[in-house]
């Protein structure tokens, strides 16, 4: 489990006021002033009521007429700041929402590698922040209804202390009502929780229930009774457990709001019994009834407020958990005094793996154990194998996705783990199987291949030239420069063959790279067409194995393309089993000459 109560509730306050000053420091300072200007004005309107009342009563016309004046401009300003405070209040919540989107999408991406996806605590806590980070966005308009009923509260004592003083203690009986509501929605908001396993059950059991693709297994297998036995018991024990929530929640308000209106009713006959005996005037009555009717409108919204705050809270301080993992990410502190190996600008010898090994978090079976491999420098290696064999891990480790568990991985004779990954990745491309689906300009979502040249038509048109996916594009409306995705009105929506070749083509847009890998890149496609391609990345590869020695690494289980590699290298339980190019990999007529012809024989 993860700790996110290290952090206090002062630290965390500090936390959300910081981003919202970097957020938006402007639109936070005219909200707070023009919100306490607005309540301030609040606050003063039953004096212009007592004003009233009181000339009225006195037959003092100048009085009176004081005292309309005072309360229509009350009125009038409160009414303007309110709506401008809204307003001020609404673009302050959406900036401070893009700010903490980014800076969440920061942090998750600011960890060098995958290995955190792979915990389920790190997701538990991720997921939850995705969830609730909309809370965060809107926390000012909540804080300000709490800080408003402070103010008002503080308001009551100063009034009431004027009209007589021991009624100063009456805001106390706030603090009852406004319990009594916390109590209620936190009571709810965990009852809501505890039933989250339960209502994603149910909603799963009512899209079997309803849906076309499983209504024919339900019937043949007479399973459609018991469905609804299911779903219903489900729904009963959501309701049982909901409703009672909401009956002691109920139960709960009600003492807070009996507490409320005991003692500010007390406190009203009080001040009746003294204006009786003119010990006070008709219009500190008509003061006091009117303060206590606007704190019991404010209440309700405060305590909800209130709820959405400390849930804020909680979300903080995962958002704080956060950034201490991703802070925690750093290398160690003797490497960061004697600083990164630099990454070399081309190879010579090549990349050496001696004695790797790799478990992935949370499970004890290695993937990769005790692998020796040397990646000449300058050749097209092929890794082929059954599914769970370890090839694509391999991949993971030399992009710097992971690290071993045991033994190193040797670029040059020097370790990767001692090279800034950042730096490598630069000099790496690679084209993934589950390949990004980027929603965007067709040249950038090529282009960001190489940030670089993201705006250099050149290079992105030859980057489409030498993937194949020039006829993909030139049948774009409007060529690069389309929109793509099915996200906007405009957007040109792509098959899935489509896709993949965008993102070959966003992988090829570094032509000299130290190490290009190609991880399944071509699944969508047929055999033809995955062959003509891989004669195009071979003659790539080749221009860039002269230049800085590049190697290629190609994961593929179609034996067509892979025979084209210089070199094969066949994995089984994690470990390599051959090693060679096609001819005497087939002629020893071991795994791999068995793994050949059972895919020829399907061709057959």
């Amino acid at each position: 489990m993860t700790d996110t109560s290290r952090h206090s509730g002062t630290e965390v306050v500090r936390t959300v006021l910081r981003w919202g000053w970097r957020a938006a420091p402007r639109e936070l300072v005219r909200s707070c002033v023009l919100f306490l200007a607005g309540t301030l004005c609040l606050m003063l309107f039953p004096v212009g009521l007592a004003m009233i009342v009181n000339a009225i009563v006195d037959g003092a016309a100048g009085w009176l007429i004081a005292g309309i004046a005072f309360l229509s401009v009350m009125i009038t300003l409160n009414w303007l700041l309110t709506m401008r405070v809204l307003t001020e209040a609404s673009i302050l919540c959406d900036l401070i929402t893009v700010y903490l989107n980014a800076h969440i999408g920061k942090l998750v991406s600011e960890v060098r590698g995958l290995e955190h996806f792979e915990r389920p605590e790190y997701l538990n806590e991720l997921e939850m922040i995705e969830e609730n980070r909309l809370q965060l966005g809107i926390w000012p308009r909540h804080a300000l209804f709490v800080l408003q009923l402070a103010m008002y509260a503080i308001g009551i004592v100063v009034i009431f202390a004027v009209i007589y003083p021991p009624l100063a203690v009456l805001p106390i009986c706030v603090v009852a009502a406004l319990f009594g509501e916390q109590f209620a929605i936190r009571l709810r908001e965990r009852t809501d929780e505890e039933l989250a396993p339960d209502r994603r059950y149910a909603a799963e059991l009512f899209n079997l229930a309803t849906s076309e693709a499983a209504a024919r297994e339900l019937r043949v297998y007479g399973a459609v009774d018991e469905l609804h036995d299911r779903h219903r018991a489900t729904a009963d024990r959501i309701r049982q457990r909901a409703g009672r929530a909401v009956v002691v929640g109920g139960l709960w308000q009600i003492a807070g709001w009996l507490i409320f209106a005991a003692g500010f009713l007390a406190g009203l006959v009080v001040i009746a019994v003294r204006a009786g005996r003119g010990e006070a005037t008709l219009g500190e009555v008509v003061l006091a009834a009117t303060v206590v009717l606007r704190a019991q409108t404010l209440i309700i919204p405060a305590a909800n407020g209130l709820a959405k705050m400390l849930a804020a809270a909680r979300t903080a301080r995962r958002i704080l958990w956060l950034e201490d993992y991703a802070s925690a990410d750093v290398r160690p502190a003797e490497q960061a005094a004697e600083g990164y190996l630099p990454v070399p600008d081309r190879l010579s010898r090549g990349i050496t793996l001696e004695g790797v090994r790799f478990v992935y978090p949370g499970t004890t079976r290695p993937v990769l154990d005790g692998v020796d491999l040397h990646l000449e420098a300058g050749t097209a290696v092929a890794l082929v194998g059954e599914n769970g064999a370890g090839k694509s891990t391999l991949v993971k480790l030399l992009t710097g996705m992971y690290e071993p568990t045991g033994g190193r991985i040797v670029v040059d004779g020097f370790p990767l783990a001692a090279m800034d990954i950042a730096d490598w990745r630069a000099h790496t491309s690679a084209v993934f199987q589950d390949f990004a689906r980027m929603e965007l300009v067709a040249r950038e979502s090529i282009g960001v291949g190489d940030l670089a040249q993201i705006d250099d038509p050149v290079a992105v048109r030859d980057a489409v030239d030498r993937s194949g996916a020039a006829e993909v594009v030139d049948a774009l409306p409007q060529q690069l420069d389309t929109l793509l995705g099915k996200s906007f009105t405009d957007g040109r929506e792509l098959s899935g063959g489509q896709w993949q070749r965008i993102a070959v083509a966003r992988g090829m847009m570094r032509t000299t790279p130290l190490l290009l890998v190609l991880d399944e890149p071509t699944a969508s496609l047929d055999t033809v067409a995955e062959a003509a391609l891989f004669e195009r990345y071979i003659a790539a590869v080749r221009a860039a194995a002269r230049e800085v020695g590049a190697i290629t690494l190609l994961v593929s289980h179609r034996f067509s393309t892979v025979r084209m590699a210089d070199r094969i290298v066949v994995f089984d339980g994690g470990k390599v089993v051959e090693s060679g190019d096609h001819a005497t990999l087939y002629a020893a007529g071991g795994q791999y000459a068995e793994l050949y012809e059972a895919q020829a024989r399907s061709y057959r």
